[in-house]
């Protein structure tokens, strides 16, 4: 593989981001507001310009539908955030500084831990869905009462359910 690029994307200073922000304009339907609340922080730094061009592209071709896609073509098991009541960062009540974080890629047993909020930590963000389940992707978080702490679990394994409550607290 080559150490760099072997062209400029100029002094652009979001080109990757732009470009997926288009794509996901583009070519998402439904499906893109999942991908621009996980980086709503970029979303008013960066300017997508002008897609229309693409979107004539895509219609002109009668592309099929992103939903059509997901099932047919990527029938991988992913999750795809629609039943879900609250998304985002859990903050502590306590120190409003720190968040609940796990691993970027998830394993079963894999712990929560405590560590200073950032807007862009993907590994701070969580979804809990109506079935009261606080996911990760197909993981679920749940409570280890033998060693005492928050894990995550397979979901189909898990039956722990948590209470978002109007004081701003889960239980």
């Amino acid at each position: 593989y080559r150490p760099s690029f072997p062209y400029s994307f100029g002094n652009t200073q979001f080109a990757n981001e732009r470009n997926c922000l288009r794509v996901a304009e583009v070519w998402m339907d439904q499906y893109k507001i999942f991908y621009q609340d996980r980086i709503s922080n970029l979303q008013n730094t960066v300017s997508i310009g002008d897609i229309s061009e693409r979107k004539a592209l895509r219609e002109r071709l009668k592309c099929q539908s992103f939903d059509w896609y997901m099932k047919v073509v990527h029938t991988t098991d992913i999750y795809i955030p629609i039943n879900t009541t609250a998304i985002g960062r859990i903050v502590s009540v306590r120190e409003p500084s720190l968040c609940m974080q796990t691993f970027l890629v998830i394993a079963p047993k894999d712990k929560v831990f405590i560590r200073a909020c950032h807007p862009q930590e993907q590994e701070q963000y969580f979804y809990l869905t109506k079935e009261k389940q606080i996911r990760r992707d197909k993981y679920c978080m749940f409570y280890d009462g033998t060693k005492e702490l928050l894990a995550f679990e397979m979901c189909k394994r898990v039956t722990e359910q948590w209470e978002y409550r109007m004081d701003n607290t889960i239980t």
